[in-house]
């Protein structure tokens, strides 16, 4: 065989060896595009999870401090209160009371 056909020879054993490294990177590639994929969902799950908790842990913190401000208010509400009306004011609710009856009691004389 002459230097051609050794060089053509040599060539094509190149180009299929090449072929065939070409096939296995592509089938490694598929292979750790999919292990990524599988890696990014467990995460991505593991992630929801930890956010759930915290996101939970905030709005109970976040209840805790709005009961608490609540209560502060109310206490300087009833402060203020009993500041201003004295200690043996009338309650409320009996205030309401005295309204309807007396609104009544008007209602039949006009």
């Amino acid at each position: 065989m002459g230097a051609l056909t050794d060089d053509m020879t040599r060539l094509r054993g190149e180009v299929d060896a090449w072929r065939s490294a070409r096939g296995d990177f592509i089938k490694d590639l598929k292979s750790s595009i999919t292990s990524m994929l599988a890696d990014f969902s467990n995460a991505r799950s593991e992630m929801a999870v930890a956010l759930r908790s915290a996101r939970m842990d905030f709005i109970q913190n976040l209840k805790s401090s709005v009961a608490s401000i609540r209560s502060e208010m109310a206490a300087d509400l009833a402060g203020a209160h009993r500041v201003w009306f004295g200690s043996f004011a009338p309650r409320a609710e009996k205030t309401s009371q005295k309204r309807k009856s007396g609104s009544k009691g008007k209602k039949g004389k006009g």
